[in-house]
């Protein structure tokens, strides 16, 4: 008896059709579709966060990748600043932020937004246009998210105002780049909020926080 019920039931007995199997099928099709779609989401979003840990020419394509796929915005980048990348107006026609992107192992230091400074001024762009300076900190120190979410120094924060320069983490970004998945925030709102800010934007799950000093 345990050996007939193990014989696989032969193609032409499948031939005999249940009226319930052709719904079960396109069922099965349906969720099938569905959990490829969500297995292909959650590639993007890990992919996202990969702007967590890279460094150089790799963490200003995560930046990029993150601006784009996170935030909805048209980049390009800045063939003379190998450092740089501008994010664009819908268009295209013209730059709306010019952002400068550094990996270091530590926190933000003043020469970092002095070059911020110095990179706008070198494209022949006013003192008063919207620059970004997006940091990756800690790379090789922060051995989880509470020590990678260290605050910036206040000096350095007063400095990034006087230079009308504004500041993201990496964290900061990827924590905007979730505000904005979830809805939360709208393109228009992030947009309006990155080109008017100047000092540290810090975002957390709460929303952005401005801080100046």
């Amino acid at each position: 008896t345990l050996k007939k019920l193990q014989v696989e039931v032969p193609e032409w007995a499948k031939e005999v059709r249940f009226d319930e199997e052709l719904g079960l099928e396109a069922r099965k099709q349906e969720l099938t579709e569905s959990l490829a779609q969500i297995e292909q989401r959650l590639a993007v979003l890990d992919r996202l966060k990969r702007v967590l840990v890279s460094d150089s020419a790799a963490l200003v394509a995560d930046v990029a990748f993150v601006l784009q796929t996170g935030l909805g915005f048209q980049v390009e980048s800045i063939e003379e600043f190998r450092e740089d990348l501008r994010v664009l107006s819908d268009d295209r026609s013209k730059a709306a932020i010019l952002c400068e992107i550094k990996g270091v192992n530590r926190g933000v230091k003043r020469e970092h937004i002095n070059q911020a400074d110095n990179h706008r001024e070198r494209a022949n762009l006013p003192a008063n246009f919207p620059t970004l300076l997006i940091v990756n900190t800690g790379i090789k120190s922060a051995r989880n998210i509470a020590e990678k979410d260290q605050r910036i120094d206040p000096d350095q924060v007063r400095h990034a105002v006087r230079n009308h320069v504004l500041v993201m983490r990496t964290l900061d970004l990827l924590q905007l780049a979730n505000l904005s998945t979830a809805g939360r925030l709208t393109k228009e709102e992030i947009m309006r909020l990155l080109q008017t800010s100047v000092g540290w934007l810090r975002v957390d799950s709460n929303g952005p926080v401005l801080q100046t000093e």
